[in-house]
């Protein structure tokens, strides 16, 4: 699997804030950045962006959608759940 860095060629670097954490781009302007409170989130969302995954959290996707370009978030895969059936439950009707 591709990562995106090979892909598109970004690397996402992070440091310590007062207040929390910080993600940035190096390639892009200082605009593309995202405050983050913990250090596990902040290399979570670096780790699921490396992989093209798209986050699931809304503030995680406001995240992305700010560190990324347009194009490079659009490239990103959606990961879909398997819904659960409890199979002792019975058969449902719809």
């Amino acid at each position: 699997m591709n990562t995106i860095e090979e892909m598109i060629g970004i690397t996402l670097k992070y440091k310590v804030v007062k207040d929390g954490w910080i993600v940035y781009n190096e390639e892009l302007e200082y605009k593309n950045h995202a405050h983050l409170r913990s250090g596990h989130t902040c290399r979570r969302l670096i780790k699921l962006l490396n992989k093209n995954i798209m986050p699931e959290s809304q503030y995680l996707r406001g995240s992305a959608k700010r560190l990324l370009t347009e194009n490079e978030f659009n490239k990103l895969k959606i990961k879909e759940k398997k819904k659960y059936i409890n199979v002792m439950k019975g058969v449902r009707r719809c």
